[in-house]
């Protein structure tokens, strides 16, 4: 059984979404892609308490603007372009491009109040999310195994399966754990389909 459908066993709950104002979104299940991370700092991280139907609930988010979003994947990219695991986490270029159609006042909020909410292991790692990141970035150290080996284990810690390389998956595994699902402009999200990333991995 493929990671995929390991993580399709579970609930449909335990999702995350990625929002950029109220331009579009990204959403993913029992995951949270690691591409969506270096958009935002660790003190970008809260717990808010909202109400609905007189019910009090906590929420679990990043919260940043466009213009610290996009600041954030141009410098991402300039570093992790320069080493072999660039060839996976090239989805930063697709944020970097959507991001450009926000204002740079836009808010950016990424919502992981129900993989935090799970148990106290996924609440210790999605806390510490965007700096765990960073940590493996600056980790990088040009010795491709090595660097394959630390992507590999970053995506773990967000994901309720486990996957032994980030190498060894298919294009809508590598899609699920890396970008999610788009959506937005109906166009866009026949753009970014399975077939896209097939084609869009096979170019490396």
């Amino acid at each position: 059984m493929s990671h995929y459908e390991a993580c399709k066993e579970y609930s449909v709950g335990n999702r995350t979404y990625l929002t950029f104002g109220r331009y579009c979104q990204f959403d993913a299940n029992n995951c949270l892609p690691v591409t969506w991370l270096p958009l935002f700092d660790k003190s970008d991280f809260v717990v808010e308490t909202e109400y609905e139907d007189s019910e009090e609930y906590e929420v679990a988010k990043f919260q940043t603007s466009q213009s610290f979003a996009l600041e954030r994947v141009y410098q991402a990219i300039d570093k992790l372009s320069k080493y072999a695991v660039w060839e996976f986490l090239r989805p930063l270029e697709i944020l970097r491009d959507e991001l450009t159609h926000c204002s740079p006042d836009e808010g950016i909020e990424l919502d992981v109040t129900q993989l935090w909410a799970m148990n106290e292991i996924f609440n210790h790692e999605v806390v510490h999310g965007a700096e765990a990141f960073s940590e493996m970035v600056q980790g990088l150290t040009g010795e491709e195994k090595q660097d394959v080996a630390n992507l590999t284990e970053l995506i773990n810690k967000f994901s309720v399966g486990s996957i032994s390389s980030i190498a060894d998956l298919d294009a809508l595994e590598r899609m699920f754990v890396l970008f999610g699902t788009f959506e937005g402009v109906e166009e866009k999200e026949d753009l970014y389909s399975l077939e896209y990333f097939d084609q869009y991995w096979s170019r490396v």
